[in-house]
């Protein structure tokens, strides 16, 4: 996610310079190929995703979403519409969920679940399984938004800043 974040906030960013970050991120080498596998589908797929995204995310135009949950929906997008082996729908949905909570806001979670909820059922009604009714089951992908913690959090700082940028202690 921050690659594409990196790579939309700056339109003269290279193939090189997303390898260089994302090797200097990871410092992982399988981790590293994954990650510009995604990286390198996103962009290859860039406009059939900007497609899918308009479809699902009604009453928003791309250019008015914060970039940060533009570059989390891409990611998200492209796992379930164009990954070799995509992952299922729930999970990918989690996962953006807690990316968004960990690098946007609680409320861009919501966004964020919504519309990856939207282009799964998008996805399943152009391509329903062969053994069920266009309909599906009825079962719904969305994720709990609940308060309960997750893995993520627990390596998140339990400060937020004040007035002045400093850091201190949450209050309940």
């Amino acid at each position: 996610m921050q690659a594409i974040f990196q790579y939309e906030q700056n339109s003269s960013t290279t193939p090189e310079h997303i390898r260089t970050f994302v090797a200097e991120q990871l410092n992982f080498p399988e981790l590293e190929e994954f990650c510009m596998a995604l990286v390198d589908g996103i962009l290859s797929h860039h406009a059939k995703i900007d497609q899918l995204l308009t479809r699902a995310a009604t009453n928003w135009k791309l250019e008015r979403m914060a970039t940060v949950d533009r570059a989390i929906l891409r990611l998200g997008a492209y796992e379930m519409a164009f990954a070799q082996n995509p992952p299922p729908p729930r999970v990918v949905i989690t996962e953006a969920v807690e990316i968004a909570k960990r690098f946007s806001t609680f409320e861009s979670s919501r966004f964020v679940n919504g519309v990856l909820d939207r282009i799964s059922r998008l996805l399943a009604a152009d391509n329903p399984p062969p053994s069920e009714s266009p309909e599906g089951t009825g079962e719904e992908t969305t994720v709990s938004l609940n308060d309960e913690k997750s893995d993520l959090d627990e390596s998140l700082p339990n400060e937020l800043p004040d007035a002045n940028g400093h850091f201190t202690p949450e209050s309940d």
